[in-house]
């Protein structure tokens, strides 16, 4: 029966990160806008296609001590403001070698799930995809307990330049919390 079978979609995230802060955002968005490549037919086709996903764009430390999302429940956008999250990880001494560097296992619970992460102290931020972070290393994979979700590096490009914030403008300020209710409410309405 195809009710019964699994879907599963995958979309190509980037993870921006700077001296104070960073960015998470889709890949094919990143790098169209944020480092130039406008004429790239594959980033405009790739970006295109993933805007049906209403990805956020979330930034880690901008301003200081807080966790901003641009969200969207279309037709409408929300700045989703909150400070940044604290997740109490339990370190393991389990090792396997992720994209080429030693990742470190751990786990720990946020958003009402388990999380296990795998990051490498061989690049020194404690950045992570979507929400996840706080190691003295980045994040090369994590997923929840029930694999719902599943975050895995594919690749590391070293780039300089500025992490460039959204405009705030076409966005309504909103709480976290006011934010989940409202997305609940429209999506998981049965």
């Amino acid at each position: 029966d195809a009710a019964d079978t699994p879907v599963n979609d995958s979309v190509q995230m980037a993870v921006l990160v700077g001296k104070h802060s960073t960015k998470y955002i889709e890949f094919n968005r990143v790098m169209s806008h944020d480092f130039g490549e406008w004429e790239n037919i594959d980033y405009q086709m790739g970006e295109w296609n993933a805007r049906k996903y209403n990805l956020p764009v979330i930034y880690m430390n901008h301003p200081k001590g807080e966790m901003r999302s641009f969200d969207k429940i279309v037709p409408h956008r929300f700045l989703v403001t909150d400070k940044i999250p604290t997740i109490d990880w339990v370190l393991s001494d389990e090792t396997q070698i992720i994209g080429g560097y030693m990742g470190h296992k751990a786990t720990g619970k946020y958003a009402g799930r388990t999380w296990t992460a795998w990051y490498t102290e061989e690049i020194p931020s404690s950045a992570g995809p979507w929400k996840l972070r706080g190691f003295p290393g980045l994040i090369l994979q994590a997923n929840d307990i029930g694999n719902i979700f599943s975050f895995s590096i594919n690749q590391i490009i070293k780039r300089s330049g500025p992490i460039i914030y959204m405009s705030e403008m076409e966005h309504q300020k909103i709480s976290s919390s006011k934010f989940t209710a409202k997305r609940n409410k429209l999506f998981c309405n049965k």
